[in-house]
Formats: C-alpha cells, sequence, structure tokens
C-alpha cells in the first residue's frame, strides 16, 4: 500500500520478481555462519577492482549512532576488529546498549512499537546505560541491526550458551517484525542447529521454526520443504492454524488465507505472510471474477480482502474493471439481451 492509500500492485510485483531471483543466492547463504564476501578477492579487472575500492570506503565510514568505545567495534568479518570475540563483559555491555538504543528507538517511533516477546525480553535484562541525548536522533532501526551483526560476528567461532541464543533470538524478533530477512534467517538457522536448539525453550523453538516455516512458504515458495520443516519441529496437532496458512496459500485458498491473516496478531508472522500478498490478492481477483457479477462492498473489504487491500483501492490501480455501485460493486455487467 502506497502512502497514498493506492495498493502499489505493480511495485509490489517488482519486489516479487527481484525476490524470487535471490532465493538460490538466499538459501546457499542463511545456513553458514560466514559472512565474509570471498568474490572480493577475486578481482579481474579495473571495474571490480574500482567497486571493491568503493565497498571498502563504504564500510570504513563509522558507525555515528553508538558513541565513542563501544561504538567504533568493527566487523569480525571484515578483519576490523576482534574485542568482542575476546572480551564476554565487552559483548554484555555491548548488548546492552544496543537494547538501551532498541527500547528509545520504540519510544520515539511510530513505526515499531515493542512486541509482548520484545517487551518480555527486555525487562528480563538488567538496567541499561543512562541515554545518551545527542545519538538519539542518528538511532536507526538499520544502525540497531548493524551493531547487532558485529555482535553475531564475534559469537559464530564460540560455543554456543545462553548469551549467544540471547543475541541471536533478539536479532530474530527485531528483523523478523520489520521483514529484514538478511538478518532473520541466518539468525533462525544459527538457534535451530544441532548445537544451539538444545539450549532453547520449547517456546522458543516453536517461535523460530514457526517463522522458518512461513519464509520458505512465503518468501521462497518452497511449499514441500515448508511442510517438512513443519513436521520437523512440530508434534501432531500442534500449531494447526500455521499447518492452514501454509496449506491455504499453496493451495491458493483465497478466503482461508485472508482470514487467516486478518487475525494474526503476531507481527514477525504478518510480516513474514505480507510476502505473499501480491500473489494471494491475484488469486482473490481471479476468483471472484470468475464467480460473481456483484458484491456487497462491505462484505469484499471486511471478509474477503487482507487487511490493507480494500476494493477502492483496487478500482484507483486500475488493475481491477470494477465499479461501485452504492453499497455493491459490480464485478462484471451483465451481458445485454439484444
Amino acid at each position: 500500500m502506497s502512502s497514498s492509500g493506492k495498493w502499489n500492485w505493480r511495485g509490489s510485483r517488482a519486489r516479487e520478481g527481484s525476490r524470487r531471483g535471490t532465493n538460490r543466492d538466499l538459501e546457499r547463504t542463511s545456513s553458514s555462519h560466514s559472512v565474509v564476501d570471498s568474490a572480493d578477492t577475486l578481482v579481474a579487472d579495473d571495474k571490480e577492482q574500482q567497486k571493491l575500492n568503493q565497498r571498502a570506503a563504504r564500510f570504513s565510514k563509522p558507525d555515528p549512532t553508538m558513541g565513542r568505545g563501544r561504538s567504533e567495534y568493527g566487523f569480525v568479518s571484515r578483519g576490523e576488529d576482534n574485542r568482542l570475540q575476546k572480551s564476554r563483559v565487552e559483548r554484555e555491555a555491548y548488548l546492552a546498549t544496543i537494547i538501551e538504543k532498541f527500547v528509545s528507538y520504540c519510544e520515539s517511533s511510530s513505526t515499531l512499537s515493542l512486541s509482548k516477546q520484545l517487551r518480555e525480553f527486555v525487562d528480563q535484562e538488567p538496567s541499561t546505560p543512562q541515554k545518551d541525548p545527542k545519538l538519539e536522533t542518528s538511532v536507526t532501526i538499520d544502525s540497531i541491526l548493524l551493531s547487532l551483526r558485529k555482535l553475531r560476528e564475534a559469537l559464530l567461532n564460540s560455543k554456543p550458551d545462553a548469551f549467544s541464543v540471547k543475541v541471536f533470538l533478539f536479532s530474530v524478533r527485531i528483523s523478523a517484525s520489520i521483514g529484514y530477512y538478511q538478518t532473520y534467517v541466518p539468525s533462525i538457522n544459527y538457534l535451530l542447529g544441532q548445537d544451539t536448539i538444545k539450549l532453547l525453550s520449547p517456546n522458543e523453538v516453536e517461535e523460530s521454526a514457526s517463522l522458518l516455516v512461513l519464509h520458505l512458504s512465503h518468501f521462497n515458495n518452497h511449499h514441500t520443504r515448508a511442510v517438512e520443516t513443519y513436521m520437523r519441529y512440530f508434534k501432531k496437532n500442534e500449531q494447526p492454524e500455521l499447518l492452514k496458512v501454509i496449506m491455504s496459500y499453496y493451495s491458493k485458498s483465497y478466503f482461508t488465507w485472508c482470514k487467516l491473516y486478518n487475525s494474526e496478531t503476531d507481527n514477525a508472522r504478518s510480516k513474514i505472510m505480507r510476502f505473499g500478498l501480491t500473489a494471494m490478492v491475484e488469486a482473490t481477483i481471479a476468483a471472484i471474477q470468475k464467480s460473481y457479477f456483484t458484491l456487497d462492498k462491505r462484505f469484499l473489504n471486511e471478509e474477503v480482502l487482507p487487511n490493507g487491500v480494500g476494493v477502492d483501492a483496487l478500482i484507483d490501480s486500475e488493475q481491477v474493471s470494477w465499479r461501485v455501485d452504492g453499497t455493491n460493486v459490480i464485478i462484471k455487467e451483465r451481458a445485454q439481451r439484444a
């Protein structure tokens, strides 16, 4: 949905096409803990060298959001810094600083609020450092995710423990709540790894696995793998709604899927389901146009279409030839008798 209230159909389709093009790359990288771009060392010509120099210049920019000291931690993968690798005290202090800044960001942002899980996580933490008013305006969700990435990289070569679980779960909860799969996919794979999963509570396993199942289905369109992952982590009759979601998405049962999407209260799940929104809107329109001449507008908006996609927005987007006639929507005109 665009800022003008119209359904941004073409933009959504373009993003979907781009997403399909990156699925294979995502799969290859998500199961690995290394984030080193080995291709950077294989520069074959001046053009590639120029790209490498530009990349190095971009990465050399300091992080303005965390102040001096802890803010200047670098990325282990780039060979910039290994202090976080060496010191547990510094890792814990850095996480406390990140949490404090995340809470401050949520309090000042109208677009992101603390979910129940994130609120419980924050409440369990000891008191965090005093806020630095000079930095509050420069903190963004991107800078928070960047800081968490530095911390995760410092933990990858260490034996998983309660602290690393905390860091990766926090990363999943933040990134999934904004649909940032570049963070939540590898973080979930870490958490569900054989050395880490035994440190998770049953609820944490369920939380992580359910997000992965939805991602495989709605982002990758790997429906078989989504079902296999569901069967691996959930016993019979556990999370029946989750199974309904992925099966209705696969079969394009638009009415069932839209009902489940509209009733989803978990922000992270809803965000991941939204990756499949364009496909389900297309399926909904196709089914309606085959079956109906007219429908009640209120019924369409409240019972059939997914949240955020209304009749008026679809008509304004010029993707349907419907028209509103009072309280009804004319789906297609009846043929006039000669």
